[in-house]
């Protein structure tokens, strides 16, 4: 994850970018994948995410929420 776009806001809706390790502490329950072209290798990156019961957001093409 670039970290020039970590502890910053997404324009327009204030949602906050989080660093990698921030989101293993804080156990979101969702996480909102944007770049939908590397959504696999994120999703297997943060694999963890899954263990807390949390879930991935994608909203490109179409809204879609990935869960265990």
């Amino acid at each position: 994850m670039a970290e020039a776009k970590q502890n910053n806001f997404l324009p327009g809706s204030h949602i906050p970018i989080f660093p990698p390790e921030l989101i293993e502490k804080i156990k979101p329950d969702f996480v909102l994948i944007l770049p939908w072209n590397i959504s696999a290798e994120i999703q297997s990156q943060f694999d963890a995410v899954y263990d807390w019961g949390g879930s991935f957001v994608m909203a490109v093409p179409s809204l879609t929420i990935y869960s265990r």
